[in-house]
């Protein structure tokens, strides 16, 4: 079991939204519902994970 399991069992068991702040996709699409791009202060992308495809994150995040 890794953290992202943990971390969804400890969301449903308490019933309390998460926030992660990731740049690792794999990890944030495996743990999250919804999704939100912010640069400097301003929310430019956001949806249900589903949306967070390859293109959306070639166009908005570089590292």
């Amino acid at each position: 079991m890794g953290i992202a399991d943990i971390l969804k069992r400890y969301q449903k068991a308490k019933e309390i939204p998460l926030l992660i702040v990731e740049q690792n996709l794999h990890f944030a699409r495996k743990i999250g519902d919804h999704f939100m791009i912010i640069q400097k202060g301003v929310s430019v992308k956001e949806g249900s994970i589903k949306e967070l495809t390859d293109e959306v994150s070639a166009k908005y995040i570089s590292v």
